[in-house]
């Protein structure tokens, strides 16, 4: 019998992070787990591009709260980067 659990280092940069909850108010939380020396950056951009918050976010398992306060409603980009990987999650704002 083989043993298919992923060890933390060969899972993706997808795998080890959420953005959650979508559809939001505004408010919303990134859960990651990452290896202990991996730290990330988490961007949100409106879909012109514009940086609507930045928050850098330090390596292990946690969660980072954000408000984007004064947003209007409508989509945004949130991606997450370490130093070799970056994935972007779709977030939904609703007024």
């Amino acid at each position: 019998c083989e043993n298919s659990f992923l060890s933390n280092a060969e899972l993706t940069l997808s795998q080890k992070v959420m953005v959650h909850p979508n559809l939001t108010d505004g408010k919303f939380q990134v859960s990651y787990n990452f290896n202990s020396n991996e730290a990330a950056v988490v961007t949100v951009t409106d879909m012109t591009g514009r940086v609507v918050k930045q928050s850098r976010v330090e390596g292990g398992i946690g969660s980072e709260y954000f408000q984007l306060e004064g947003a209007a409603a409508g989509t945004y980009l949130v991606t997450i980067a370490t130093a070799s990987e970056k994935v972007t999650e779709k977030l939904i704002v609703t007024k």
